[in-house]
């Protein structure tokens, strides 16, 4: 469903996003909108594109199967890798998936040269999201070797966060979580 249905709910929508940063006087307010761009009124504001974003869709109504036949050649290949090397998805909120995905988030931060939140950040967030996150675990032999944070709301499913172990990325754990 579109944010704002007409101009002028657009006009009223940048009026108000105006007045929030000066009142709480914010340098800087990120949107990124899937179905509309930024109007005159954006503009004149101040609102102004500053990255390209890239958003992926995909439909879950159809079987597992009918997805999978759908994906390109390459996936479907490394997600039959992955499943031949007997790769494990471990999905939940306990703790131990917080950890094992807090130490690769920690590693593949590390090797992007990013500053990494602090583990109470995660698990604030799953204390604040409740049901609504899941964290998934990929491992092999009981070493864990990719993981990523899923958030839902009603029919949609975000991938917010994703790392992996470098050093595994030929098993296809990425594609397989």
């Amino acid at each position: 469903e579109p944010l704002c249905e007409s101009p002028e709910e657009l006009d009223f929508l940048m009026g108000c996003l105006q007045a929030e940063m000066d009142h709480r006087e914010w340098k800087y307010l990120e949107m990124r909108p899937i179905r509309w761009n930024l109007n005159r009124r954006g503009e004149r504001a101040g609102f102004r594109p500053l990255k390209t974003y890239v958003l992926r869709r995909l439909d879950l109504r159809p079987s597992v199967d009918d997805m999978f036949r759908r994906l390109h050649e390459s996936h479907q290949r490394r997600i039959q890798s992955a499943e031949h090397s007997g790769l494990v998805v471990e999905c939940g909120q306990s703790e131990k998936l917080l950890i094992n995905f807090y130490r690769l988030m920690a590693l593949a931060q590390q090797r992007h040269q990013l500053p990494l939140q602090s583990f109470e950040w995660f698990r604030n967030l799953g204390d604040c999201l409740g049901e609504s996150l899941e964290i998934r675990v990929v491992s092999r032999a009981e070493v864990s070797i990719a993981a990523g944070i899923l958030l839902r709301f009603r029919d949609t499913v975000v991938g917010k966060y994703s790392c992996s172990d470098a050093r595994y990325d030929n098993l296809g754990a990425a594609s397989y979580l």
